[in-house]
């Protein structure tokens, strides 16, 4: 058991080197694709069950500037279910070419992270568990009245070639009750993109959450998977 454990922390910290060795600087331009409205989270919800109508011309795009250690991130929502709570994610679990699974989130034990600077910690922790659903976020938005939106954030460490930086978080207890795991743990986990070497569904997704309106913090609570980045 040790030895698979240490075996999994060897894997990520040479895909964090690898990913950071390869980080790029620029600007980029970037369309997310929408999802059929029949897709569902783990939980069977979907903008079929649970947000009225299909809205199919529903369209979502981002500007990231990366720059660094730090990434500006502007992404713009149209034409989506008017007046609608979004969250924001990074996917973290991948497989590599021999199937084995590596990555995740050590604070959840989940597949995804919040798209969110380290600094947002304690925020985030404060909005998880039961009753602590939030409507306001850093990884949270909210369409206006014709379905439009906007949300921006600057993240401490780079989207593209880099790593989410649990090992930044200064306050972290693995005892609190308020983690979804009782083996909780922070250390970097690489950012990556599908390709034919890492079997992955999606390095960001947008998703709204038409049942109950609220964030949940480090968990993504019950949602409706809306917009994927990259196709």
């Amino acid at each position: 058991m040790l030895n698979r454990f240490l075996s999994r922390i060897c894997i990520t910290v040479l895909l964090v080197v690898s990913a950071m060795a390869v980080a790029q600087d620029g600007v980029s331009n970037h369309d997310f694709v929408k999802l059929d409205p029949t897709v569902s989270d783990s939980n069977g919800n979907s903008i079929a069950t649970n947000c009225g109508q299909d809205y199919p011309n529903a369209t979502a795009s981002m500007n990231v500037n990366q720059s660094g250690d730090s990434t500006a991130v502007d992404m713009t929502v149209q034409g989506a279910r008017p007046d609608t709570l979004f969250t924001v994610w990074f996917w973290l679990k991948a497989k590599d070419q021999n199937g084995n699974t590596f990555g995740g989130n050590p604070l959840s034990g989940k597949s995804g992270a919040p798209f969110a600077p380290s600094t947002a910690y304690e925020e985030l922790l404060n909005a998880t568990g039961a009753g602590n659903g939030v409507t306001e976020g850093s990884n949270v938005f909210t369409t206006d009245a014709n379905g439009n939106a906007t949300f921006s954030t600057v993240l401490d460490y780079p989207m593209f070639g880099g790593a989410y930086p649990f090992h930044k978080i200064t306050s972290f207890d693995p005892l609190d009750s308020r983690l979804p795991i009782d083996n909780a743990r922070i250390y970097p986990v690489a950012l990556l993109t599908p390709s034919d070497a890492i079997d992955m569904p999606f390095m960001v997704r947008l998703a709204s959450h038409c049942k109950d309106g609220l964030s949940h913090g480090w968990t993504a609570g019950a949602r409706e998977p809306w917009f994927d980045f990259p196709e």
